[in-house]
């Protein structure tokens, strides 16, 4: 029970992080967690990154690269 709660606040911690932005291809307002995202309607890949427009979609785009 009490794991539960803790994934429900966590959850909604993040969407209080996210960005809503208005799907190009069915025009509904969905949000965006990182750089990259799916609409949660059509599924169309989503960026804010002007740098990511064109390319496929990768979810690695949401992950910070590490120094080695």
């Amino acid at each position: 029970m009490m794991a539960s709660v803790v994934v429900y606040f966590w959850i909604g911690m993040l969407s209080t992080k996210a960005v809503v932005v208005v799907c190009p291809n069915c025009e509904k307002q969905t949000k965006m967690l990182g750089r990259v995202d799916m609409c949660m309607y059509c599924r169309e890949p989503l960026t804010l990154d002007p740098s990511l427009e064109g390319k496929e979609f990768n979810e690695e785009y949401n992950r910070k690269k590490r120094n080695k």
